[in-house]
């Protein structure tokens, strides 16, 4: 049972957010790293979003016994992006971290996001994962590779998120799961894209950035990303959802960006799209493919037929 010093009225300063989908098996562990945190002044809030398992019987045993975890239940699964903006809506921290119900934190990890972002005056900050296999535990590195640390602009989240980025460090920034300054997030009425299957992550962070956010990335690594074999990032058709997230970030970045952030869209999206084809052909599902390729361009369309 939480100690009657951490059972207050006042406002956290963080509220932790952790998403939660059939998720039973393994959410109290990320309860358990979230609630161990050296950083006592926090909420923890936990969505069901529409498990059909025992997830929500996780969380009301949690709850009954640590008084900050705070569990809510969406009765249709939306996806993570809609479970967190229902826990946004909620929150009362000065500061939003998010934490995947697979994933865990290393127990000083908000004391110490919280001391650097405040004393940088950002709005957004993210460390280095460490990345570590979900069946075996082994520790497989880290996602930076303590490379690219500094402060991010919109150009360089895409140039990092690019499919034909070479492999290994810096390393994608989509991935991180970050420290978000709360008032920044509700002055601007930013919240996660529902519509997205994959990359709602990215596309938040860009409609931050956009938004004028001071986002820095921590050389630190303190994050631990478990990686599973069935990440919706793994999954087949998953181009096909990234080629159509990228849509959905360049129809927000119209009449908003710069030249410069419209040309890696454009760059972006024509990869996504040959590579979406591709994957389609792969699958056998000739029609797509054939609907999807560029008729228009001779060039493109040998590509994509080859």
């Amino acid at each position: 049972m939480l100690p009657a010093a951490d059972r207050t009225t006042t406002a956290p300063r963080v509220s932790v957010v952790i998403p939660a989908r059939d998720a039973a098996g393994f959410v109290g562990a990320a309860l358990a790293s979230a609630a161990g945190q050296t950083l006592r002044a926090l909420e923890i809030i936990a969505v069901d979003d529409g498990s059909t398992d025992a997830t929500w019987t996780v969380l009301e045993r949690a709850a009954a016994a640590d008084a900050r975890i705070r569990p809510l239940r969406r009765a249709r699964p939306g996806g993570a992006g809609a479970a967190r903006n229902l826990a946004f809506a909620e929150a009362r921290g000065t500061w939003l971290a998010l934490l995947d119900a697979d994933d865990l934190w290393l127990p000083d990890r908000l004391a110490r996001m919280v001391a650097e972002a405040e004393a940088s005056g950002a709005d957004l900050l993210a460390d280095d994962l460490l990345l570590r296999d979900f069946e075996t535990g082994a520790e497989l590195g880290t996602q930076f590779g303590g490379e690219g640390a500094g402060w991010i602009a919109t150009e360089e989240l895409l140039r990092r998120d690019m499919p034909d980025a070479p492999p290994g460090p810096p390393g994608a920034i989509g991935y991180a799961q970050p420290l978000i300054r709360r008032d920044f997030v509700r002055a601007h009425g930013l919240a996660y894209d529902e519509t997205l299957e994959t990359s709602e992550d990215l596309a938040f962070l860009f409609a931050c950035l956009l938004a004028g956010a001071r986002f820095r990335l921590s050389a630190e690594a303190l994050y631990v990303y478990r990686v599973r074999p069935r990440s919706i990032s793994r999954r087949a058709g998953v181009a096909r959802a990234q080629a159509a997230a990228n849509r959905a970030m360049m129809r927000l970045a119209s009449g908003r960006a710069g030249p410069a952030v419209m040309r890696l869209l454009a760059r972006r999206q024509d990869l996504l799209d040959g590579a979406a084809i591709a994957e389609a052909a792969q699958a056998g599902a000739w029609l797509a493919a054939l609907g999807g390729a560029r008729w228009h361009d001779p060039a493109r369309l040998a590509r994509d037929l080859r």
